[in-house]
């Protein structure tokens, strides 16, 4: 039976300090910031932990086996109570976030040691992300991150979800941001979410580096509320709003509308068309939304346009296998 193995590391004010011996991992040593020996609040701090071929089977500080002692400035997880056993070989991502400081990934190889320990080996991760954030931007949200070193980046893709659970997500860029290979100067990236988000509806943002192998990390969530005058849709039948979520999507997206002077008991025209303008589907939706099924649609960029006596809107949307 595979025996259940405790990771521990130190925290500091100005960063996350691995405290681990390579071959026992049970080994803290305390390292509190210098000059004050007080280690952030417990609310300060959290954190998400998966091994890095399997990304959607995350761990975090409320996690059974999880704890993190403001006393000492350590952290804990139990990396035996992942839903799939991991093996020797596969390696653990680590990423923390504090309040106030920069998000800091930490990764390491499992690898079985002589009974009853464990090695620990503290890698390098493709990316050192110093930072990370979304801002909205009079008719977008803009994403913003920040590299202080890349080794072989081919590109980054950004993934979006009102979920925090990075297996709910979906990828929002068509193509990936081309990143800068192998360097150690910072580099600034951007991009545009050109949709319409709703107001006070917490949205989760991830960001995926990929490799020239073919490999791939992922960082985050940052999370994002747009507000009233701060950029998105407001529920409310006092404005117009159509969108759909998500997009892009692989299967199935909900397109949500809303008329000014109109219930939702009343109907209303959907069309769906493709880049050529060939229709696709033509209905009727009532109460608000409509479910769209493109499970037997190629993947591409699709219209969908919504009618009534007072209004007509054309909106885009993409599917992504």
């Amino acid at each position: 039976m595979k025996k259940i193995i405790l990771l521990i590391l130190v925290i500091a004010i100005s960063g996350f300090v691995y405290a681990g011996d390579s071959k026992n991992v049970g080994t803290v040593v305390e390292e509190p910031p210098a000059g004050s020996g007080v280690f952030p609040p417990d609310g300060d701090i959290d954190w998400n932990a998966y091994i890095d071929t399997r990304p959607s089977e995350i761990l975090t500080k409320i996690s059974v086996g999880s704890f993190y002692n403001a006393a000492f400035g350590m952290c804990a997880i139990n990396v035996g109570n992942f839903s799939t056993p991991w093996v020797a070989g596969e390696t653990l991502v680590w990423d923390f976030s504090w309040q106030g400081s920069p998000a800091v990934s930490f990764a390491m190889v499992l690898t079985c040691g002589g009974d009853p320990q464990y090695n620990m080996t503290p890698v390098t991760l493709p990316v050192e992300l110093s930072s990370f954030t979304a801002t909205f931007m009079d008719s977008y949200t803009l994403i913003r991150w920040s590299t202080a070193s890349e080794t072989d980046v081919l590109g980054f893709n950004i993934y979006r979800s009102t979920e925090d659970e990075y297996s709910t997500s979906a990828q929002i860029n068509i193509e990936h941001i081309p990143g800068h290979g192998s360097t150690t100067e910072p580099q600034d990236y951007e991009f545009q979410d050109i949709d319409q988000l709703i107001y006070e509806t917490t949205y989760y943002y991830w960001l995926e580096s990929v490799n020239f192998g073919g490999s791939s990390n992922v960082y985050g969530a940052i999370e994002y509320t747009p507000e009233n005058g701060q950029g998105g849709f407001e529920e409310d039948f006092e404005n117009n709003m159509l969108m759909n979520q998500p997009n892009p999507f692989s299967s199935v997206t909900t397109i949500s509308y809303a008329i000014k002077g109109m219930l939702k008991s009343e109907p209303v025209k959907i069309s769906i068309y493709n880049t050529l303008g060939q229709l696709i589907l033509e209905d009727v939706a009532k109460g608000g939304e409509y479910q769209f099924d493109a499970s037997e649609l190629p993947t591409g960029v699709y219209f969908y346009k919504l009618e009534t006596e007072s209004y007509n809107n054309i909106k885009k949307m993409m599917i992504i296998r």
